[in-house]
């Protein structure tokens, strides 16, 4: 099962905290495609898909009782930050829930790429975040894979696909780097097995039709009939 564009969509606005829609979108793009119902088997190494969240919780259940370690959903969320956030293995595939709790690990990843000092520019950081959000270091996410591409190869593609003309800046801009913002300060979360790891509303998403409860583009109910 994979979620329509417009769904996703409207999730991301809804759900995805201080993240802009587009990043977040290219991450949950190669964590998992757009499939809610996907599950890593970490311990084997391991990729399962599942059509339902009951044949998926259903899954997780059987390797929590063998001790095996998983990453599911949308975002890929690890196990060991279910503690963290309030999650069990049946809310762990709430769309919403899910978006939101990669939204919070990427953040944190950011802000510590701008912290680290080693990325003055916000592109720069972005993808520093992606390898964090992959890893929890800035380094893996940029090595290649057994496939010859890295994390980072993969993020670049899936962001090329969503936007192919760039955004328009302000007239002399130029090429220059653009500053990070690091204003704001968030709480520190973590992805990976290193650390372990907030109860929301239901998305406004009808799960069983997967079909968004107004259109995805109406995001304040503005058109509704």
């Amino acid at each position: 099962m994979v979620l329509a564009a417009p769904v996703l969509a409207s999730l991301l606005m809804q759900c995805g905290g201080n993240v802009d829609p587009t990043t977040l979108q290219t991450i949950i793009s190669v964590e998992s495609d757009g499939n809610p119902y996907v599950v890593a088997n970490v311990t084997k190494n391991t990729s399962h898909y599942f059509k339902s969240k009951n044949e998926a919780v259903h899954f997780v259940n059987e390797l929590a009782k063998v001790g095996d370690k998983y990453s599911v959903g949308l975002g890929q969320i690890y196990v060991g930050n279910f503690k963290g956030y309030g999650l069990t293995n049946e809310t762990a595939f709430d769309f919403c829930k899910n978006v939101t709790v990669a939204s919070k690990i990427f953040e944190e990843c950011y802000y510590r790429a701008i912290d680290s000092g080693e990325y003055p520019d916000e592109q720069q950081a972005l993808r520093a975040a992606a390898s964090c959000y992959y890893s929890n270091n800035f380094t893996r996410g940029f090595k290649k894979e057994k496939n010859g591409k890295s994390y980072i190869d993969l993020a670049n593609n899936a962001v090329n696909k969503i936007y192919s003309v760039p955004a328009m800046k302000p007239v002399g801009a130029g090429d220059s780097l653009t500053p990070v913002n690091n204003n704001l300060r968030r709480g520190i979360v973590y992805q990976q097995p290193e650390g372990d790891q907030p109860e929301m509303v239901e998305s406004a998403i009808n799960v069983e039709g997967n079909k968004p409860a107004r259109a995805a583009w109406d995001v304040f109910n503005d058109f509704a009939k």
